[in-house]
């Protein structure tokens, strides 16, 4: 992959990229999303690349029995296991469609009106709810030497409209640095929140020798004998210490509900897609590389040919 952080914002994409689709193409095999080289799995050659084929086709000869030089005739589409496998619309409208859903504005209904760029939004939100879900499961690590970190819990509740029966709700776990404010979430689906589940998210998510600020919660009182430097908010012993709290994660919880509100509607399928999505967007402070952030991590989920090792011929 050649391309080192670039940066672009919402009406940069498309400028650059609509209706251009041999700029998409670049621009996808430059973040790793389409193979830069493949090798036939046949007879270990680099195959040739067909420009207007979008193929990649293997042009070596081998001796056969008869003594007669063969041509081998394997060939495979350039989209084969990426992102665009399948894909079914052209590679700018797949370029646009995220732009579209790293949008902070996103709405299925504008989407589909925009019947230029996708008529099948649904099963494309789909597509790139699982980049974003994915990279949640891998979110890096925050804190380290004398970093002050946060940490704290938040129960989302998914209603139907007019405050209607609670179809489903979800508690979070999180930490957040003060300075910078980077920060990782991840839902605690169908697991408790007890020292067993949350104790190995800190150790997973948090850098030994943080400082981390908590509430009295049972579950982190062993923090301090696992290399972190531990503060807890007590207000009636602490009144006189303020930079013991953790209102910077209280507000970060604040913004996440706020912007879940609006998908009360929604099924819990849905409702989990739009979480992933909006932690993906709100981990990067600077939105002009989402972009480049959001299709590298496609790059790693959906393996392009030259990623992939090569299948054994034996």
């Amino acid at each position: 992959m050649s391309c080192a952080t670039c940066q672009r914002i919402y009406y940069d994409c498309i400028y650059d990229f609509h209706k251009q689709n041999e700029e998409s193409i670049v621009f996808l095999r430059n973040h790793g999303v389409l193979p830069t080289d493949v090798i036939c799995p046949r007879c270990r050659s680099e195959c040739v690349y067909i420009k207007e084929e979008h193929l990649w086709q293997c042009r070596s000869y081998t001796d056969a029995e008869s003594r007669k030089r063969q041509q081998c005739d394997y060939s495979v589409s350039d989209f084969k296991g990426s992102f665009l496998d399948n894909a079914r619309i052209p590679p700018w409208k797949v370029v646009l469609f995220v732009n579209e859903f790293l949008n902070q504005t996103w709405s299925d209904m504008i989407l589909m009106a925009k019947q230029e760029m996708c008529l099948r939004a649904q099963e494309w939100r789909s597509f790139c709810c699982g980049v974003t879900e994915n990279w949640l499961h891998k979110q890096e690590q925050i804190g380290g030497e004398s970093i002050e970190v946060e940490i704290g819990e938040a129960l989302i509740v998914h209603r139907k409209p007019d405050r209607g029966p609670i179809l489903n709700q979800v508690w979070l776990f999180g930490g957040l640095e003060r300075t910078s404010k980077r920060h990782f979430v991840v839902p605690l689906i169908d697991k408790e929140r007890d020292k067993a589940t949350l104790v190995p998210l800190i150790q997973t998510f948090i850098k030994p020798g943080s400082v981390i600020y908590s509430d009295t919660g049972a579950a982190y009182s062993d923090l301090s004998s696992l290399g972190y430097h531990h503060y807890v908010i007590n207000h009636s012993e602490n009144s006189d210490q303020t930079h013991i709290h953790t209102q910077n994660i209280e507000h970060l919880w604040r913004k996440i509900k706020w912007s879940m509100r609006r998908l009360s509607s929604t099924g819990s399928k849905c409702f989990h897609q739009y979480l992933a999505r909006y932690l993906f967007i709100s981990s990067e402070k600077d939105k002009s590389v989402l972009h480049h952030k959001f299709f590298r991590e496609a790059a790693q989920l959906y393996v392009p040919l030259s990623d992939q090792p090569c299948p054994s011929t034996t």
